[in-house]
């Protein structure tokens, strides 16, 4: 096991028997014996895992994407140490902390602070810590008094709460998610990205597995896809879910159109707005999009600001048709790692599911607190039911930079950014009427 490597995956298959293999008790089993049955079919199996290799380095956020029963689970419960392989090796170093279902590791009889003193005790932890972790897990997954009520009166919302919340405070090596925030609510989904970036920044590893593609992107910096048991791209986390949009485009007979595009800049903004390309991958003709602007607080369009500024960016996009349960989101980018700093989305909105005519939106984030660096700004829409993307818009350059007196280059990111603080609006809306 390499120093610096916390997983390593070496040519892994797994296979399930799928036919053949019943329950019996050892008196129908004596019976059928005696009664000289027929031969049971052979039992048939199905390789979910097919030569998986990859390794995982300490601090490393990976992301594991690929479509429903393509094996993607099957993984995770490998890397927990739940199922063993059939062949190849898995090695894990570090303590782990798998939340690979709703409401895992918790007695549904006892109450949440019962369930959250025996996760402690699991964990290793001593009595006075967890006493202090019980505390901070309260206080996160915001349950309140319902804490001392039996986890089978929770929601399935206050059950991944608790779950997270739980996971990240019991000071781990490695966390593994899977889909377990898809039901939580906006505002705790963004205070859980930033809790994982801070995780992330104390050297520990995580590894997530969502088909919410805008998630990936904002949490990980690299994305393993996985397709048909078989291990089809890995790398930088854009470059991955790109490849695996295009695959979903192509399954559903959606034709993608994929345009380099480079903003123009006037004679006058040389000097402080930099050449800026973008990618611009369109899948719905009609849908469209311009390139974002960003602005200060005061309104004043700038490619300059500083740590603890309030940044604006402002959307306009064209719906030739009418559009429902459609997602709008809006994030920023810091381009040396490709990492998304934050984020808003359309359901900040009064009218969030139904566009149609022509936009503009703008996200507001105060008080970014992210080290020096050059930033960019990715705007994507998609269908909220399928999440098939209808349009993706992605700065490869420098849109704006952010600078101040101290700090090394490397994004260190503030949790007190969530989502009750970044908000969304339209400025403008040239409705058309919709088509009978």
């Amino acid at each position: 096991m390499s120093v610096t490597n916390v997983i390593e995956v070496e040519h892994v298959y797994k296979q399930y028997q799928t036919q053949g293999l019943k329950v019996r008790t050892l008196v129908q089993d004596l019976g059928r014996r005696l009664r000289k049955a027929q031969t049971p079919a052979p039992s048939q199996s199905r390789m979910v895992l097919q030569d998986i290799n990859f390794t995982v380095k300490q601090g490393e956020s990976v992301g594991i994407i690929g479509s429903n029963g393509s094996g993607k689970t099957t993984l995770l419960r490998l890397l927990a140490g739940i199922s063993l392989p059939t062949k190849g090796r898995v090695y894990v170093q570090g303590h782990v902390a798998p939340l690979l279902a709703l409401g895992a590791g918790f007695h549904y009889e006892l109450t949440g602070r019962e369930n959250l003193y025996l996760n402690c005790t699991l964990m290793g932890l001593g009595y006075r810590k967890t006493l202090q972790t019980i505390d901070s897990i309260v206080e996160f997954a915001e349950v309140g008094q319902y804490i001392d009520i039996a986890v089978k009166r929770y929601s399935s919302g206050m059950v991944a709460r608790l779950g997270f919340a739980a996971a990240i405070h019991t000071e781990p090596d490695i966390i593994l998610l899977d889909e377990v925030l898809a039901v939580g609510d906006h505002n705790f989904v963004v205070k859980s990205f930033a809790a994982l970036r801070k995780f992330m920044g104390e050297g520990r590893t995580v590894i997530l597995v969502s088909h919410g593609l805008s998630s990936i992107e904002a949490v990980c910096s690299r994305a393993i896809w996985i397709e048909q048991s078989i291990m089809r791209a890995d790398g930088a986390s854009a470059e991955v879910v790109k490849q695996y949009t295009s695959y979903q485009n192509q399954l559903s007979g959606v034709s993608q159109s994929t345009t380099p595009v480079t903003t123009a800049t006037p004679e006058n903004e040389v000097s402080k707005r930099p050449h800026v390309s973008a990618q611009r991958n369109q899948y719905d003709p009609d849908v469209d999009i311009a390139p974002p602007q960003v602005y200060d607080a005061s309104g004043k369009e700038t490619s300059m600001l500083a740590a603890g500024d309030t940044i604006v960016v402002r959307c306009r996009a064209a719906f030739s048709k009418p559009k429902n349960n459609v997602r709008i989101v809006i994030g920023l980018i810091e381009l040396k790692t490709g990492t998304v700093v934050s984020v808003g989305d359309n359901r900040l909105l009064d009218e969030p599911d139904s566009f149609y005519g022509k936009q503009v939106v703008e996200c507001v984030f105060p008080n970014v607190q992210v080290q020096p660096g050059a930033f960019g700004v990715y705007v994507a829409i998609s269908s909220a039911e399928t999440l098939m993307p209808m349009l993706h818009w992605r700065d490869l350059g420098a849109r704006f930079f952010i600078s101040h007196e101290a700090g090394d280059s490397d994004p260190i990111y503030a949790d007190s950014l969530t989502a009750t603080q970044v908000t969304m609006r339209y400025i403008s809306r040239e409705l058309s009427e919709p088509t009978p």
